[in-house]
């Protein structure tokens, strides 16, 4: 039974994305594909699904926020930095950079931690620091330069 859902979710994968590749204007349609893509758990099938969903919508963060979850839960430390050097360039979006400020917290060594945090924290408040949702962001920071 599961080799018939298994292939019946990848002749709708297929069908879903041929059609969007000649009509990318459908979001139930993108919906679907990306939750085939993630009930897979194929990280190949994910990678290409949220690439080519972002080539259409380069500015969505809640795909960009779902794509960095899916490589945090796998551990994939070169794709999130990756990610997060293409998603941070032109994001406004503080939530973006709370995720950025929380996995360079998460993946230092104590003895390089504060550095690359400080410089963390200095990267994002240059870029978001005057955006009126950044006052999380400005308070965990000078609890952090206290600390």
């Amino acid at each position: 039974m599961e080799v018939g859902l298994q292939s019946q979710s990848t002749s709708e994968y297929e069908n879903l994305h041929s059609k969007l590749s000649t009509n990318p204007r459908i979001p139930d349609a993108w919906h679907r594909l990306i939750r085939i893509a993630e009930d897979s758990q194929d990280i190949a099938s994910i990678r290409t699904t949220y690439d080519t969903f972002l080539a259409h919508y380069p500015n969505n963060t809640p795909a960009q926020l779902q794509y960095l979850d899916h490589c945090l839960q796998r551990g994939l430390t070169a794709d999130i930095q990756n990610l997060f050097k293409k998603f941070l360039r032109n994001s406004p979006d503080v939530g973006m950079w709370k995720r950025y400020i929380e996995f360079v917290r998460g993946c230092n060594s104590a003895d390089d931690q504060r550095h690359h945090i400080k410089r963390a924290y200095e990267f994002t408040i240059d870029h978001i620091g005057q955006d009126k949702d950044s006052g999380p962001i400005w308070f965990d920071y000078l609890t952090f330069l206290r600390e």
